[in-house]
């Protein structure tokens, strides 16, 4: 096979691989398999977080699946006119890995992150307002009703963000579907209310 040919595959195999696997379809598997595979690749019983398997013995687990992830955050916060707050995301889940946790400044990265997660599906998209409180609404029970029997540990809730942001990726990418997308470049939760309040007046 010649050189040529070599290249012609992969700008075939490369071209496939972006239309039926979007950043947002890679960001969603990334989000929702990485700690998944921390809590199969360790021994230990489940940890108190994501966050407490920085010390696991394979911890490469750990720092490679959350380091590609803060790279496709931070590519498509950067790509994506108007997606300002997918980079912020993908800076804080950096900001996570470097510092251990049990430092404040892991703390304060750790929170911006799982946080802003939720805070994207629920503000920064354009489902209309009675679904997105009716979703907000519905994970507050869960976690109510998890706390009320005892189950609710920081990793869980670490673990929702992450199902959160990965629907709220997974659904964007379906472009077909018009109810449910990210919000693109010129708005913003503040715009909206303003233009939503014009529209009743």
């Amino acid at each position: 096979m010649k050189a040529q040919d070599v290249v012609d595959v992969a700008n075939r195999v490369g071209t496939a691989l972006v239309k039926w696997v979007p950043m947002e379809r890679a960001l969603t598997v990334v989000c929702v398999a990485a700690p998944l595979v921390m809590v199969v690749i360790d021994p230990d019983p489940l940890r108190g977080s994501i966050s407490a398997y920085y010390s696991m013995a394979e911890n490469q687990w750990f720092y490679v699946p959350l380091a590609i992830g803060a790279m496709l955050f931070i590519v498509n916060g950067i790509t994506r006119s108007g997606h300002w707050y997918n980079w912020v995301l993908g800076s804080a889940l950096i900001g996570l890995l470097m510092f251990h946790s049990g430092l404040l400044l892991h703390t304060v990265f750790a929170f911006t992150f799982f946080a802003g997660n939720v805070a994207v599906m629920i503000w920064w998209s354009d489902a209309p307002a009675e679904y997105r409180y009716g979703f907000a609404a519905v994970i507050g029970w869960i976690a109510i009703a998890m706390l009320a029997v005892g189950a609710l540990t920081l990793w869980w809730a670490e673990f929702i963000s992450l199902l959160i942001i990965g629907a709220h990726f997974l659904l964007d990418s379906f472009q077909r579907w018009d109810w449910y997308n990210a919000l693109e470049r010129g708005k913003n939760p503040w715009s909206r209310a303003k233009a939503q309040k014009a529209s009743t007046r």
